[in-house]
């Protein structure tokens, strides 16, 4: 528990140290894995950036006004001044304002600011003889790179207050100027009702939106016409361009309890994520890093996130979980027994080991095969022996059995179909004794490849002896037949949609068969002539299935996969 805490507190301190901010993110936790016994999971990420402040737009918000405080810009004596840009203000972080970007802004009496430094302590025109866009006063145009949070002539020399302040945490804090309840300009002169001026402007790091906050904006048409503007402009070119400002708030107009936010419309771009991954299990965190290695005892999610990211609008979207399963056990154990000493044939049960119950699409495969004693190679002309003739498996009654001579069809006690000798004559599925059988057990899941262990068992005169059990991973034992056929039967095309041919070669079709991992048969096409025939069944799942088909007194097998 310590040291899960201990990772924790690193992975704190680095979240704080290099965290990583971009509008969106996309994490990859990598394909569901098989662990055998243990694997090994990579993560990845890709932050998509803000986008840049070449270009803005503008649009109305849910009214959001922040705290109306901070520190007083009329602290110091004779500093209630009235059409003066009054101070520059450290910013407390960097902002992007078309194209560049500043750490200070200059705080202007009339409601606005100016990342034009050069103008402090300089006169603030209030003159509106124009609109943005445009050039909004012959006399004294709107200087460069200027925001307007609400840009009327008011007079702080008569009451109210201007605050500045930073709040927050990096990389999401926030500068906050607000002009609360200040008087406008020749307020005697206003209607009666006309009061103090209070609205805010909010500059958002890394997002660089821009935020105006209007609690109340009234209009004095007795003065300067009852102008006023919410609006931003860029870099000054000769037609006071770019700009942008909000339908009906460049002009005469009013407003209370309303928000607007501005924000960079331009390109975006894809970059590395290059902060801390955090991966979590069932229990809770169990590391950090890109990759980790994880040995589950059943199948786990794992979920990975990119801990160190933030786009500072709390829906982060950062992390992304992978499947592990642990590669299912194919061993078995194997008896037999005759029903009286006079018998000559002998019963086998062979008994599947358990594996975890939470495998999704584990599939099953039996197979038995008569050897010779002295060198394990199969016996001339014996056939793969149906396995519901003889088998118990508590595990799954399914099983998939080939058999290459004959095409008789039996069912087991579920009414799965298969394909053998008839269960008659205590010839198959009856053992004798003097011989010796290769009895072979295959798993795999979607995540795990193919794994078998194959057992030899001699049928002595007192019963099954277990001479030899063989392990052979990730090797298919159909995959050389499907290979020693491929040039007869042709599936195609695989993989498929659902729609798919099956076609022998020199030869005719008798019967076609579609199998799942489970076993169990899903279509069927029997009493067939056809060289070529077309198979729909798009109705199906995704996923791996048989194609098992009979031409004249041949059994051949192709895997197709439906997508």
């Amino acid at each position: 528990m310590k040291k899960i805490l201990f990772i924790s507190s690193l992975a704190l301190i680095s979240m704080r140290s290099m965290s990583q901010n971009g509008s969106s993110i996309s994490v990859n936790a990598g394909p569901d894995k098989c662990a055998s016994p243990s694997s090994t999971l990579t993560a990845s990420a890709t932050v998509t950036t803000y986008p840049a402040t070449i270009a803005y737009q503008v649009a109305t918000r849910t009214y959001n006004l922040e705290s109306l405080d901070g520190t007083s810009l009329f602290a110091n004596p004779g500093s209630r001044l009235d059409d003066t840009w009054l101070a520059n203000v450290n910013l407390g972080f960097s902002f992007s304002y078309y194209g560049n970007t500043y750490t200070q802004v200059c705080v202007g009496v009339n409601g606005r600011v100016t990342f034009d430094l050069g103008r402090v302590t300089t006169y603030d025109s209030w003159i509106i003889d124009s609109y943005l866009p445009g050039v909004v006063s012959t006399a004294s145009p709107v200087p460069n790179n200027t925001i307007c949070a609400v840009f009327r002539d008011i007079d702080p020399r008569q009451g109210g207050n201007i605050y500045t302040k930073t709040i927050g945490t990096a990389p999401c804090r926030k500068f906050v100027v607000s002009w609360v309840n200040i008087p406008l300009y020749n307020a005697s002169s206003c209607s009666p009702g006309v009061g103090g001026q209070t609205f805010q402007l909010v500059l958002n790091e890394s997002t660089n939106t821009i935020d105006v906050n209007v609690q109340q904006s009234q209009i004095c048409t007795q003065w300067n016409n009852g102008k006023a503007i919410i609006g931003i402009q860029g870099v000054q070119n000769g037609a006071m361009s770019p700009s942008t400002s909000p339908a009906g708030r460049s002009g005469v107009w009013a407003a209370t309890n309303e928000s607007w936010r501005f924000s960079p419309s331009g390109a975006t771009s894809q970059i590395p994520y290059t902060g801390v991954y955090t991966w979590t299990g069932p229990s809770g965190v169990i590391g950090t890093g890109a990759s980790i290695n994880v040995s589950p005892t059943a199948c786990t999610n794992y979920t990975v996130t990119a801990s160190s990211y933030s786009n500072c609008s709390g829906a982060n979207n950062n992390s992304d979980q992978v499947s592990v399963c642990p590669r299912p056990n194919p061993d078995f154990s194997l008896t037999s027994y005759r029903a009286s000493a006079s018998d000559p044939f002998f019963t086998m049960t062979a008994v599947a080991m358990a594996n975890p119950a939470n495998y999704q699409n584990l599939g099953f495969y039996w197979e038995v095969v008569e050897v010779n004693v002295s060198d394990n190679s199969p016996v001339a002309n014996t056939a793969v022996y149906s396995p519901e003739c003889w088998w118990y498996a508590p595990v799954t009654n399914t099983f998939i059995g080939y058999n290459y001579n004959v095409s008789y069809t039996s069912t087991n006690n579920s009414g799965a179909a298969f394909y053998g000798n008839p269960c008659t004559n205590n010839n198959v599925g009856k053992f004798r004794a003097g011989s010796k059988y290769k009895i072979t057990h295959g798993v795999w899941t979607a995540e795990c490849a193919w794994q078998q262990i194959s057992q030899f068992g001699y049928i002595g005169s007192a019963g099954l002896l277990a001479v030899e059990k063989t392990e052979i991973t990730y090797e298919d034992p159909r995959k050389a037949r499907e290979e020693a056929v491929s040039e007869k039967l042709l599936v195609y095309p695989n993989p498929s949609s659902g729609s798919f041919i099956v076609n022998v070669e020199n030869n005719k079709l008798k019967e076609v068969y579609v199998y799942d991992l489970m076993g169990k048969i899903v279509y069927s096409k029997i009493n067939t002539t056809e060289q070529s025939i077309q198979i729909d069944v798009t109705q199906l799942p995704k996923g791996l299935y048989l194609v098992k088909v009979f031409s004249n007194d041949e059994m051949q097998v192709q895997k197709i996969i439906i997508e």
